[in-house]
């Protein structure tokens, strides 16, 4: 699968300026044919140290029934 780290986008760096007193946490997840990204959005002073963690194991656990999905339907 193409499930990656954790990345943070600061509200700044998005483009949006209705953004900018926030901050996204955000990971791939996904099997060979499809993927996608969770993530979460909020303020920049959220607590990384617990949402990162959280973010990272969705992504994974998203990412294992994907690739268990596609295996299905290939049999």
């Amino acid at each position: 699968g193409i499930n990656g780290a954790v990345g943070v986008i600061f509200g700044n760096d998005t483009g949006f300026r209705e953004l900018s007193s926030d901050a996204i946490i955000a990971a791939k997840y996904g099997g060979d044919k499809y993927s996608g990204t969770v993530g979460v959005i909020g303020p920049n002073r959220m607590s990384y140290d617990r949402i990162m963690p959280c973010v990272e194991y969705t992504a994974f656990k998203l990412g294992e029934i994907i690739s268990q999905a596609q295996k299905d339907m290939e049999e």
